[in-house]
């Protein structure tokens, strides 16, 4: 397993020619930094985790999100999230989806650690509200991962969002917010 950062969760199509704000799912990074590479995944639902990646600066306590109150509550239990492992569960998958992977999220407390599963998404909000790290199989890595030999993670995936998240209302084609 290598461990990953979730580099960015964002809105797509975002903000529209217009000036109005679309949004039908998540492109969201995970960078692996020490092999400069990173996987792209089109994740509906996962607002939750772009507003906590957007306000991570902020005490946990002031984030609004589920997710914080799941890790305040695992606190109070004196329990804690300790990782989010992604694990593939179609070995010949050719992208991140939440149809082919899923997180298993380990909760440490009293009664010792025992991994959780979760959707890929709500995982990786996990992890971003407990400030858990996230690790990805390596053979995973190894064959989703695209070389990003800058410091730009995001424009090399903008071209992978699915179709159907890129025409706005009316048919017309967005270009990247």
């Amino acid at each position: 397993m290598t461990t990953v950062r979730i580099a960015h969760a964002e809105p797509w199509p975002g903000k529209l020619a217009d000036g109005g704000f679309c949004t039908r799912g998540y492109l969201v990074i995970l960078a692996d930094d020490a092999g400069h590479r990173a996987v792209p995944s089109w994740l509906t639902g996962a607002g939750d985790l772009a507003r906590l990646l957007e306000r991570a600066a902020e005490p946990a306590g002031q984030r609004p999100a589920p997710q914080n109150l799941a890790v305040r509550l695992l606190d109070a239990a004196r329990a804690q999230v300790t990782g989010v492992d992604i694990e593939m569960t179609d070995a010949g998958a050719t992208e991140l989806s939440p149809d082919v992977a899923v997180a298993r999220v380990t909760v440490a407390g009293p009664a010792g650690s025992r991994p959780v599963t979760a959707g890929l998404g709500l995982g990786l909000a996990l992890a971003a509200a407990a400030a858990a790290p996230v690790r990805l199989d390596d053979r995973a890595l190894d064959r989703l991962a695209v070389a990003v030999p800058g410091d730009d993670l995001l424009t090399p995936f903008l071209d992978r969002v699915p179709l159907i998240a890129r025409a706005q209302p009316g048919g017309l084609e967005a270009g990247p917010a």
